[in-house]
C-alpha cells in the first residue's frame, strides 16, 4: 500500500534581519489546511504568529515575532 502525502503549499514568505544576516522563513499549509513553520501546526496564521511571539521561529537562535511600529511624521507647509 502506497501512502502519499500532499506537498505543503507556501502561503507566506518572510525574512528577519539579524545582525549581518538575513534569514528566510516560509509559512506552509499542509493537506489538512494547517499552517506551520516546523512541526507545530495551527488552524490559522494568526495562531501561528501568536505562538511565535513567545517561541522562537529559529531552532538555533531566539528570534521572536513582534509588531513593527512605524513612526509617521507629518510636515505642514505654511
Amino acid at each position: 500500500m502506497n501512502v502519499t502525502f500532499p506537498i505543503p503549499i507556501i502561503i507566506l514568505h518572510f525574512l528577519f534581519r539579524c545582525q549581518d544576516q538575513v534569514q528566510h522563513f516560509k509559512v506552509l499549509r499542509d493537506g489538512m489546511g494547517k499552517y506551520f513553520l516546523w512541526v507545530v501546526k495551527f488552524d490559522s496564521i494568526n495562531e501561528l504568529i501568536d505562538y511565535h511571539r513567545t517561541t522562537s521561529v529559529n531552532r538555533g537562535q531566539n528570534l521572536l515575532l513582534k509588531d513593527i511600529i512605524s513612526e509617521q511624521t507629518s510636515s505642514y507647509v505654511n
